[in-house]
């Protein structure tokens, strides 16, 4: 129905009027505006059924009147018995997209089209069986004769069958297809100039075989081998663009170690894979420092170390990536002992966080946190051991808290898990002088 339209010219105005007032910085350009006209061209005659709306489309104020950006365009849709062409649509980021669909019962079925105003416009046509994508979908730039930037294949729902994109060009970017929603067999990336930068291969989403990486200039990157059930196998090589070898792993059945390294051939991080997943003890060095962490099947947990020359300075429990334990950070030399202790819940600062003096080992710091890192008390001592400054949340807790505070630093026991601030003897609070 185009009751409010009087010709193609008028309804060319009407969108160039709203999209200039609407749009004004985004979208009113002749450059722009010339390839809508292409979206628009198709006369309202030709549109041979009512055009009902699915949803309130967006509206876009102009002076004192409204208008409905989706009741202009003209979408090349027509709809086989008993389909009805129905459009809807709608703003988000400032960006209007309007959609025509056939639908059948209330579901949309048989072929779509949708308009994105975007800069520049985008097309997205394809089909729904029974409110399932199927068959190719295509995403134009600027109208249904425009060049396509994707294509993908659908089949009652899932991806499955051929996808590719393209550069602006029109040359060939990503060239591969799915199967039921994974990626399968063969895939390949090229640059806009034509050169093969990756190419791999898929089964039912594994990689399988040998993945080759290369530089745009189509030197060597990297080397990577699969076996039939995804996991890493063979060696694996990865090279500078000069063709220096900055990684090197060997595995087998998707068990080994992979280790890299930097120009001059030091050994920069060192890994272990159970499976195609890391797992063991895994090292990062850099300079005179190394982290230790260690793995459990692709996920970090344990013990976490930073050595520094031949010191271990921070130990942390890590649980699934996170602090979760003890914390001790260690003096270096003959007799090492604890310069701070504490404790993470969840990566979370919890309970008492102690500090000591590098010099004497005595305690300079007592800080107290709840399960999400808030700062409840914190005490500061003097080098006699005796209080110096004191802080507390809750002033009701200002004389337990303060009483066990200076038992720790006394070398007795207190424990403020229960909330009753208990001092007794059955601890041991002097400073570790383990020597490691």
């Amino acid at each position: 129905m185009c009751h409010f339209l009087d010709g193609l010219d008028i309804v060319y105005r009407e969108v160039v009027k709203l999209f200039s007032t609407a749009f004004a910085t985004r979208l009113a350009t002749p450059a722009l505006l010339a390839p809508l006209a292409l979206v628009f061209a198709a006369p309202c005659a030709s549109v041979e059924r009512p055009v009902t709306a699915v949803t309130e489309p967006q509206k876009v104020t102009r002076s004192a009147s409204t208008i409905d950006p989706c009741s202009i365009v003209t979408f090349d849709i027509t709809c086989d018995a008993p389909g009805e062409l129905r459009r809807r649509g709608g703003a988000e980021d400032g960006v209007v997209t309007c959609e025509a669909m056939c639908n059948s019962n209330e579901t949309p079925h048989g072929p779509y089209q949708s308009v994105q105003f975007d800069e520049p416009p985008i097309v997205t046509t394809g089909a729904h069986h029974f409110g399932r994508r199927t068959g190719p979908w295509n995403v134009h730039e600027t109208s249904t004769d425009g060049p396509i930037r994707e294509t993908t294949t659908y089949l009652h729902g899932p991806r499955n069958g051929p996808y590719r994109t393209f550069h602006p060009n029109g040359a060939p970017h990503v060239t591969g297809a799915y199967k039921r929603e994974a990626p399968h067999g063969r895939w390949t990336t090229m640059t806009v100039d034509g050169v093969l930068v990756l190419e791999q291969t898929f089964e039912d989403g594994n990689p399988v075989g040998m993945t080759t990486r290369r530089y745009p200039d189509g030197s060597r990157a990297s080397e990577q081998q699969h076996d039939e059930a995804g996991r890493p196998d063979g060696v694996w090589t990865s090279w500078k663009p000069d063709g220096t070898v900055i990684d090197v792993a060997e595995f087998r059945d998707g068990t080994g170690i992979e280790r890299t390294f930097d120009a001059d051939g030091q050994l920069l991080t060192e890994q272990r894979y159970v499976d195609g997943e890391l797992h063991g003890i895994g090292r990062v060095i850099e300079d005179h420092r190394t982290v230790e962490t260690m793995w459990s099947h692709g996920k970090q947990t344990g013990l976490q170390r930073e050595i520094v020359a031949g010191c271990v300075k921070t130990e942390r429990t890590l649980v699934d990536g996170r602090a979760h334990g003890p914390f001790r950070k260690l003096s270096c030399g003959p007799k090492a002992f604890e310069l701070q202790t504490g404790a993470y819940c969840g990566g979370h600062f919890c309970g008492l966080w102690v500090e000591r003096s590098p010099r004497t080992g005595f305690i300079t710091k007592i800080t107290e946190y709840d399960a999400l890192s808030m700062k409840l008390a914190e005490a500061k001592f003097d080098a006699r051991k005796k209080l110096a400054d004191f802080w507390t949340l809750d002033e009701n807790l200002r004389l337990p808290r303060a009483a066990c505070y200076q038992a720790i630093v006394g070398g007795l026991c207190c424990d403020p898990t229960t909330g009753t601030y208990t001092v007794n003897t059955d601890c041991l609070s002097a400073p570790d002088t383990t020597e490691l």
